[in-house]
């Protein structure tokens, strides 16, 4: 019995002083700690999840996304139809709908953007101030082969599409060629998904110009947009927020953003637009929209997330350092120190996540690497019993934090920077690599 301990104790010390069967062992620990790292990861894409989920739960509450379509105007007319009905031929009177779309559409935009908070998420959601301008151009019935007396001009309606009917808090009478109309609360049209829809009186059925304008106060969450659908649409927004994001088909002419405001305008022509100026269809195309994305100042979840995926990098480079480290104190550190410290590595991760959530994310990072490499340095210095040696591994983790830290901040340089920075790291681990008596104990 006390020889087989002995041999297990031989094989221990082997194992912890080879330094070519160690450093495989830290290969493998390394390879394992990602699983623990990939855990982390699905937590932060859960908290994501949850965000997104309380987005919902506010725009239940305030409001949706809004979408300005519009207007356009429907003329219903009657055609006869022939069809077959058990075998025998019957005439029957159909309705159907030409639709309009302006020659000119102007729309000018104040939004007043601020967060809603629900625990420790925060969503942006607005109040804007939207006047809408514009005219339409000449009815052309030749053009689809219908006559004056086909078309209903009782019924005829201006259509104004939005994304949220909840969301319109406020809307002006509906100007037509002079005159004021109110909303329809009868008709049941629905080129749109969700309509504010106006009768107009047609009396001058042949105009050249019929100009209109109306105003609406709406509240949504998160987005603002608009479709293009005039011949020329000009579309001009003003607001309060410091980060927003200009989505969609089309990108502005004009852009600028400060520390607490936005201005930005779109002049679209009509030649990409997939609807003809005037059309008879049942169905309505798919359109192309434009708008704003009012972002969160910072997205820690985005940020945390692309910490944990350079969570091997910083494992593999500490593992390496505290083995060098270990190499020029002449000291061994057990393998079982090794899963201790790369386990306050991953903890790192999970501080960083629950620290972002309240104080943002450069805080929480500055405040999670401090405990962490507070915490591995005292171990460090505790095990080797030497100061001098835990101070320069201190540096060296502090180094390869701040190096990711760096990464994380920039965007387009991230890739540059990052292979600039491996480059050295692998230059450095192979001049001391090469000072190693890997055949020694």
């Amino acid at each position: 019995m006390e020889t087989n301990n002995n041999q297990f104790t031989r094989f221990g010390q082997w194992l912890n002083e080879s330094l070519s069967v160690k450093l495989g062992v830290i290969f493998f620990l390394t390879l394992i700690l990602l699983i623990p790292a990939a855990l982390v990861n699905d937590l932060v894409r859960e908290r994501q999840q949850r965000q997104q989920e309380v987005i919902i739960e506010v725009s239940d509450s305030w409001s949706g996304p809004q979408v300005l379509a519009g207007p356009l105007m429907m003329l219903p007319y009657s055609k006869m139809v022939i069809s077959q009905r058990g075998g025998v031929e019957q005439v029957e009177e159909q309705t159907h709908y030409i639709y309009l779309l302006p020659e000119e559409l102007e729309i000018k935009g104040t939004t007043d953007t601020k967060e809603l908070s629900r625990g420790i998420f925060d969503v942006a959601v607005y109040e804007a101030d939207v006047k809408v301008s514009g005219y339409f151009g000449p009815l052309d019935l030749t053009k689809d082969e219908i006559s004056f007396e086909q078309v209903h001009w009782d019924k005829a309606r201006m259509v104004v599409g939005v994304g949220d009917l909840r969301g319109v808090k406020t809307i002006s009478p509906f100007r037509v060629g002079g005159q004021d109309y109110t909303l329809d609360e009868y008709a049941r049209e629905r080129p749109f998904d969700n309509n504010l829809i106006f009768s107009p009186e047609l009396n001058d059925r042949n105009w050249d110009k019929l100009p209109f304008e109306f105003s609406l106060d709406l509240r949504g969450t998160a987005n603002l947009g608009f479709l293009q659908l005039a011949k020329q649409t000009r579309v001009s927004v003003n607001g309060n927020w410091s980060s927003p994001k200009f989505v969609g088909q089309f990108l502005p002419e004009q852009r600028e953003t400060g520390a607490d405001h936005f201005q930005v305008n779109w002049a679209l022509a009509h030649f990409a637009r997939v609807l003809p100026q005037q059309w008879t269809a049942q169905e309505m195309h798919e359109l192309d929209g434009f708008g704003i994305e009012f972002l969160q100042p910072v997205n820690h979840y985005q940020k945390s997330e692309r910490a944990t995926k350079y969570a091997i990098l910083v494992i593999s480079l500490s593992f390496l350092a505290l083995f060098f480290t270990e190499i020029l104190a002449k000291s061994r550190i057990h393998i079982v120190q090794y899963v201790l410290i790369g386990a306050a590595m991953i903890v790192f991760y999970a501080l960083l996540l629950a620290f972002s959530e309240h104080i943002g994310f450069n805080a929480a990072y500055g405040v999670a690497a401090f405990a962490t490499i507070g915490l591995i340095t005292g171990f460090v210095a505790k095990t080797l019993k030497q100061k001098r040696i835990a101070v320069i591994f201190c540096s060296l983790l502090t180094l390869f934090y701040l190096f990711v830290f760096v990464i994380i901040q920039l965007n387009d340089l991230a890739l540059l920077m990052g292979s600039i920075a491996l480059f050295f790291c692998v230059a450095a681990l192979m001049y001391f690599s090469s000072r190693i008596n890997w055949q020694g104990k």
